[in-house]
Order: structure tokens, then sequence, then C-alpha cells
């Protein structure tokens, strides 16, 4: 039945439910209803509005995404903080992947304060990565030059080799263990 209960006139709404526009049901057609349908009341929630809300919220994937999004943006923003907080000369490497662990939306790069590495005590940035691409494009928005190294092991060796011998290497997520294991490999080969 697809009949669109809009289009109908008060009447004929009456007339489906056995009923008159003015005295409405009957005391018996009342009963009768009442016996077979039960009470009409509204179906209340035994929950809270607040935990319907939770519950809303942490089963809803694109709320999910926008929270997991800005505590990423966050947490960037954290470290170039604490990178800025050195006023010495220094180089940076930021490395971004996109690896499946990373979750390969990166709009969370728009929503990172970049532009706080246009200080003039930086000599040098330089992206790598996967999505060294995006994020150099990232960087010109906020008028910053870069210098562009997919490899990140070799974007360390050329600012250990070229750098201020201050070197800040920011990275998300898959791309700090690779980092890791290539800073663990070169100091092997100092000894």
């Amino acid at each position: 039945m697809n009949e669109k209960w809009y289009e109908l006139t008060p009447e004929q709404i009456a007339k489906k439910f056995d009923s008159n526009i003015i005295s409405g049901i009957s005391e018996a057609s009342a009963a009768e209803r009442l016996k077979t349908y039960g009470e009409n009341s509204l179906y209340t929630e035994s929950r809270s509005l607040y935990k319907n809300n939770l519950r809303h919220i942490l089963t809803d994937l694109t709320v999910l995404l926008l929270i997991f999004t800005a505590l990423i943006s966050t947490a960037f923003n954290q470290n170039i903080s604490a990178v800025m907080q050195d006023k010495s000369p220094k180089d940076i490497i930021i490395t971004i992947n996109d690896n499946a662990q990373d979750g390969t939306d990166i709009s969370w790069l728009w929503d990172v304060d970049f532009d706080l590495l246009g200080d003039e005590s930086i000599h040098s940035i330089t992206v790598s990565g996967i999505r060294c691409q995006d994020m150099r494009l990232r960087m010109k928005y906020v008028d910053i030059p870069v210098q562009l190294e997919a490899d990140v092991e070799t974007a360390i060796r050329k600012r250990i080799a070229d750098g201020v011998g201050n070197l800040y290497v920011l990275v998300n997520y898959t791309a700090l263990f690779g980092t890791h294991n290539i800073l663990k490999k070169m100091e092997g080969e100092k000894e």
C-alpha cells in the first residue's frame, strides 16, 4: 500500500479509519481499538539522551573519521610547536605515508599549521615519503619552499651531509618505524 496520506482529504482519512471528522470514533470502537492495538502513547527509550548521542557518535564512521583526523592534525601541530621551541638553526624533514595503518585520507594535512615553519631559524625543509608530492603542495600553499626527496634514507643522508647539524624529522604513523630503522642503521655505520 503506497498510498500518499498527505494527498488525502480529512474526510477520506476519517473514512479509512472508520471515524467521523466532527465526533471522532464511538466509545465501543475506542474500546475495541484499545484492546487490539494497545494504549496510544509515545515510545520512550530507557537510555538517556546523552547515551543515545554517544552511541550514535561512536558508531558513525564519518564522525569517527573526523575525530581521528582531528587527533592526527593536533598531534602534528604539537610536534611542530615543539620543534619551533628550538630557536637555533635547523633542518627539517617531513615524511608522510598513506599505508593502510595510516589511513589513505591525508586531508588532515590541511588542518596542520605548517605556516609556523616559515621561521628564519629553519635552514631547509625536505618533504619525503609516499605522499611527498602532496606534502610539497601543502607547503606551497603557505609559501614555504621545500626540497623533494621521496626516499627517506636519502633525505636524511643529504641533510646530515649538507645541513646545519641540527636535524628534526617529523613523521606520521608508519613513517615512524621506517625512519627509526634508518637512524639505527646509520648509528651502526658510525661505529
